[in-house]
């Protein structure tokens, strides 16, 4: 699910989603830092991280 997210929102390129939604599922909860937020702000955040950003 992550891994078509960021393909069909042009994020990533399949090569690079694959990889990042592996990551992402197993790190989920890293990113969860405050009540109430959105998985789409979950998304945002560790595409930065993974982008060095």
């Amino acid at each position: 699910m992550i891994c078509a997210h960021v393909i069909e929102a042009e994020e990533l390129p399949a090569e690079s989603a694959r990889p990042f939604a592996e990551y992402l599922d197993e790190s989920w909860f890293d990113f969860v830092e405050e009540p109430g937020i959105t998985n789409g702000e979950v998304i945002t955040g560790a595409l930065a991280y993974w982008r060095g950003q």
